[in-house]
């Protein structure tokens, strides 16, 4: 059985996700899909249920860019009193810079 295209598009799209909201459990998820990949493709039941697997993880992190657009956006807003603080509050200026612990 062959790897079809999309799904090989779509696991390129959430190393490219991963990379733009710096998550590594998302980038070692994807790198392990594409090592285990060729093995599975003899078993159709694998490699269906590691093609959902990849779509799902893909849905995850197009969610998690959308969040961090999000709370970017929010952030640039309250930076330039657009909206009251709320993020921003007590001088607190919003960076957040952690692998693995996300505020958005």
């Amino acid at each position: 059985m062959m790897a079809h295209p999309v799904i090989i598009f779509v696991g390129i799209l959430t190393v490219v996700f991963s990379i733009f909201v710096i998550d590594a459990r998302i980038f070692l998820a994807q790198m392990v899909f594409s090592l285990i990949f060729p093995f599975v493709t003899n078993s159709p039941v694998l490699f269906n249920l590691l093609n959902v697997l990849q779509v799902l993880l893909a849905v995850y992190a197009l969610y998690r860019c959308k969040k961090a657009v999000d709370y970017d956006y929010q952030l640039v807003l309250e930076k330039t009193h657009k909206i009251p603080q709320n993020m921003t509050k007590g001088g607190y200026l919003g960076g957040e810079f952690s692998l693995f612990k996300k505020t958005y």
